[in-house]
């Protein structure tokens, strides 16, 4: 796992100032502390069974969903498209900072087509210096919007949030149809993983069970 991190975003994006993990075996090992030492990375854990505090797993649950939908067929293929779901995800516009990923990171949007290249040929008559003064500039302008839509975007999460309670339980009636939660395990021989399933299955509604179960 280091040598995967070293390799394929260290030595391709450059060193980021601060690493945010879970408490997994792998991220408290030996190994890991020498390399984030070796690059002087800061490291961040979240708290134990507190998964909202980890983006990864959000990021995750965006992948399992898009992955999902490519595999309704046939599971076993659900590797093969792992490329065009990351990128769609870099490429897609984040809500909470009003840009997509790639923009952020590079300061320009992905080039989907060879023609487009003719639309940004101006730079051929920029000098070097010139180009890193505008990238510079351009860079700091991204930030600053990107930090005030992620200061807008945690204030409306925030309110939300405090918004959201659960008096008494919703109530249904019998022969209502309704959607409940998938709870097939996964099963080798069927060639089913319940993570890439669907979350939801529709059900009717038969009878009522006491105060808040059918």
């Amino acid at each position: 796992m280091c040598a995967i991190l070293k390799d394929q975003w260290f030595l391709r994006n450059s060193i980021p100032e601060v690493i945010i993990t879970d408490n997994g075996s792998s991220f408290v090992s030996k190994e890991f502390k020498e390399l984030l030492d070796r690059f002087k990375i800061t490291h961040w854990l979240n708290s134990r069974y507190h998964s909202q505090a980890n983006p990864v797993e959000r990021v995750n649950r965006t992948i399992n969903a898009a992955i999902r939908t490519y595999v309704r067929e046939d599971q076993r293929v659900w590797d093969t498209r792992i490329s065009e779901i990351e990128m769609v995800l870099n490429t897609s516009v984040h809500s909470s900072t009003g840009f997509t990923p790639y923009f952020i990171t590079r300061g320009h949007e992905f080039t989907e087509v060879g023609t487009d290249h003719i639309l940004i040929r101006n730079d051929e008559t920029l000098t070097v210096k010139e180009l890193d003064e505008r990238r510079t500039k351009m860079f700091e302008r991204i930030y600053e919007l990107v930090r005030k839509n992620l200061d807008k975007a945690h204030e409306s999460s925030r309110d939300r949030y405090n918004l959201r309670h659960r008096k008494f339980s919703k109530s249904f009636i019998e022969g209502q149809m309704v959607y409940r939660k998938n709870m097939k395990q996964s099963s080798a021989a069927e060639h089913y993983n319940s993570k890439y399933g669907p979350l939801f299955l529709p059900c009717r509604i038969r009878s009522k069970i006491g105060t808040s179960s059918y």
